[in-house]
């Protein structure tokens, strides 16, 4: 793994690897910052952040890591360095009138919205999470995913407590009778 500075400058800037600078250095006596591509960067981002290791990717994080965060060497207020809150960036894509009216596709009906008609989408808590806030992220992974819509927690396969019941994660009680399953465990990525 390599420090920070083997990929920014301290502005955010993206830069040569730190051996090029190191060998260049004692090489020519001239210490070289050379810029590199996007795709350079992208790709020195993910030898250390593994974020789009899982199967089902996230088309904003296929985009590039600065389409929602700042580089290293950078703050921002938001956790993450993200740009902004994290509803706003999702909703810089997507859609969020369209996703918040009709609701989830149950027993057979097509969706025409998102998750459920009037189930809140951001909150000052998330209910599996409540050190965390509710937000599009407490459902979906902003990176990548096992399940299919990045869908952060697995309900679907065999021996799964939920049974195929993506509700049941969070809404145990009104799917199936106490006691619910261990509260599935948050994965960063």
């Amino acid at each position: 793994m390599r420090g920070c500075d083997a990929c920014t400058h301290s502005n955010g800037t993206f830069m040569m690897s730190l051996t090029a600078r190191v060998l260049s250095f004692f090489v020519s006596s001239l210490f070289i910052l050379a810029p590199i591509s996007r795709a350079e960067a992208e790709e020195q981002c993910t030898d250390c952040h593994s974020q789009l290791e899982k199967p089902v990717k996230h088309e904003g994080a296929l985009m590039g890591c600065d389409s929602c965060h700042a580089p290293h060497g950078t703050t921002t207020r938001f956790p993450y360095r993200l740009l902004m809150k994290t509803n706003d960036l999702c909703f810089q894509c997507h859609d969020e009138a369209k996703l918040l009216r009709g609701g989830f596709p149950l027993y057979g009906v097509p969706s025409n919205g998102h998750p459920l008609a009037s189930h809140p989408v951001s909150g000052p808590k998330d209910p599996l999470y409540p050190n965390r806030e509710f937000s599009c992220v407490s459902c979906h992974n902003p990176h990548s995913s096992d399940m299919e819509k990045l869908f952060r927690y697995r309900y679907k396969g065999d021996k799964n407590p939920y049974q195929g019941n993506v509700c049941a994660v969070c809404h145990w009680t009104v799917a199936y009778a106490p006691p619910a399953p261990p509260v599935p465990p948050w994965n960063e990525q």
